[in-house]
């Protein structure tokens, strides 16, 4: 397998590149990484869906169950960043090592964002549009933002109001801190109460709510962290019982189609017991099916779609944001009268233009920032 070829995850791609380079050095790791295709295009798929969700007008409908996307990105991430760094943390990865690679790998496209949220309202400024920023707020939001962190409730309730997806990343890095500090104690008996604890919870709340729709703002703060410690550990806990799991040469695409069933169906009255279900029992099986799975067909459609679904994730609210205004006085009437052929062309050129960030912009701004970091994991582990 040739290394331009791999991409384990939009998580962890210059993770890999790094312990590729320490491996070779320092002989710590004697066979590359294996490859998730149909985790990748379950992300992949996952992403699109959300741009869905956050821009109805553009598709002529709309979808109550995306925001279960999130909960998928989830159990995803503690599915590969077990892989490809339970047996790191053993060889001497330490604490702020990970943190920055898991910073370094999420920060460009995140901080593209915020940067494209406040072009937005700078260019409403210049064309006299209401707006509702001042200086002095934008300013706050973004130093808070900048390193994923919640911004102080100064301009609403958003947890991260220049790029509102930033909620579900402040709460996975909260769960990889958690994950770093506790990896030696964290056996699957005690993986296994933590998932029960934080399934009741979820249970509670989405009786409360009718949904588990919760975690953006601060009023539903602890939405967040129950969802986050329930799927990121049930990710981790799939990946350490599938280890040694007999692969399967089989057509993804029914995987897929539940998975895209179970991200767009509008459950009515049955919200708060279809999210339980859904994020409690259905997502952690497709991740287990879906990470067994060995497609034989389409390999280099499934990495496209794990190559390009973090930026997809990361900036398309801000651009959402933006293009509303221009796509009105483009087609002189509402996104609503060109549905859905108005989504498919935003979903298109939103997939090439990420496709070209990654490749342009988000491998070299990240493999300049890793340098350092690539040196100093280097010498730590080869003491």
């Amino acid at each position: 397998m040739q290394a331009s070829r791999v991409r384990l995850d939009t998580g962890m791609y210059t993770s890999y590149m790094i312990f590729k380079e320490v491996s070779k050095h320092n002989n710590v790791v004697g066979k590359e990484l294996e490859v998730f295709h149909t985790l990748n295009a379950m992300r992949g798929i996952a992403a699109i869906i959300v741009v869905m969700g956050h821009a109805p007008k553009y598709f002529g409908t709309e979808l109550p169950s995306t925001y279960l996307a999130v909960d998928l990105f989830f159990v995803l991430s503690g599915f590969v960043l077990a892989h490809v760094y339970e047996k790191r943390f053993s060889r001497g990865l330490r604490t702020a090592q990970f943190m920055t690679l898991r910073y370094i790998r999420l920060i460009p496209f995140f901080g593209l964002g915020i940067a494209i949220s406040i072009t937005g309202v700078f260019i409403a400024s210049l064309f006299g549009a209401p707006i509702r920023w001042t200086v002095v707020p934008i300013a706050i939001c973004a130093f808070f933002n900048l390193l994923f962190l919640p911004a102080p409730p100064i301009h609403g309730a958003l947890l991260f109001p220049l790029d509102d997806p930033g909620w579900s990343l402040f709460f996975e890095l909260f769960a990889n801190l958690l994950y770093v500090l506790t990896w030696r104690v964290l056996s699957n008996r005690v993986l296994t109460c933590v998932i029960c604890v934080a399934g009741v919870s979820l249970l509670i709340y989405s009786n409360q709510l009718g949904g588990l729709s919760g975690g953006w703002n601060w009023a539903t703060f602890g939405v967040g962290i129950a969802r986050v410690l329930f799927s990121f550990p049930a990710g981790i806990l799939i990946y350490r019982l599938t280890q040694q799991a007999t692969p399967i040469r089989l057509n993804p695409a029914p995987i897929f189609a539940v998975t895209i069933a179970v991200l767009v169906i509008n459950p009515g009255e049955f919200g708060s017991i279809y999210a339980v279900v859904a994020v409690v029992a259905v997502l952690p099986a497709l991740v287990l099916i879906g990470s067994m799975t060995r497609p034989t067909r389409l390999i280099g459609l499934y990495s496209f779609m794990g190559v390009t679904s973090y930026g997809i994730y990361a900036i398309h609210k801000p651009i959402i944001n933006i293009s509303d205004g221009f796509i009105v006085k483009l087609i002189k009437t509402s996104p609503d009268a060109k549905a859905p052929w108005i989504g498919i062309a935003f979903i298109l050129s939103l997939l090439g233009a990420v496709w070209l960030l990654d490749k342009y912009f988000d491998i070299p701004f990240r493999r300049a920032l890793s340098t350092k970091q690539r040196r100093e994991i280097r010498n730590s582990i080869s003491r």
